[in-house]
């Protein structure tokens, strides 16, 4: 069987947006600290 999918609220979406936008991390750092690919993000 395989993996289910991550479901992400629209309130995780936004946080993970402003981490990336707030320029104190890069996409790269936020995206390995929620377990997402980087062109997830971008």
């Amino acid at each position: 069987m395989g993996k289910q999918r991550q479901s992400w609220t629209v309130e995780e979406k936004l946080g993970i947006v402003l981490a990336v936008l707030s320029e104190r991390q890069s996409v790269a750092e936020v995206a390995r600290q929620h377990g997402v690919n980087e062109k997830q993000i971008c």
